[in-house]
């Protein structure tokens, strides 16, 4: 009888992504409660219309960081679904189908 590799013994790794995701909700927790400590300890100093720029300002340069990262330094695993646009033609596609078969159940009530 032969014997099974080693290999198939080992259970698989799992994956980073859940990793990155916790580090996500960290720091974005940490991030909220930090704006708003630091906001409502400078609102007295300054104006409100500064902090309302100054937040702003600190939204729009994560946003443009977000955009800058791409997805293949962080080494994630390939999406196999086939991207953002054939998920969203999906999801527009079952939208359509809801709206359709909502119609169809409200006519039946109004002429049954």
């Amino acid at each position: 009888m032969a014997k099974q590799p080693p290999s198939s013994t080992k259970r698989p790794q799992p994956s980073s992504s859940s990793n990155l995701q916790s580090f996500v909700w960290i720091a974005s927790s940490a991030g909220g409660v930090l704006g708003n400590l630091l906001g409502g300890i400078f609102i007295g100093q300054f104006s409100p219309q500064f902090m309302f720029l100054i937040f702003g300002l600190l939204l729009a340069l994560q946003f443009f960081i977000t955009i800058l990262v791409r997805e293949s330094s962080l080494g994630l695993p390939k999406n196999p679904s086939g991207g953002i646009r054939k998920q969203l033609s999906e999801l527009l596609n079952l939208t359509k189908l809801a709206t359709e078969a909502s119609l169809l159940t409200a006519a039946a009530y109004i002429f049954v």
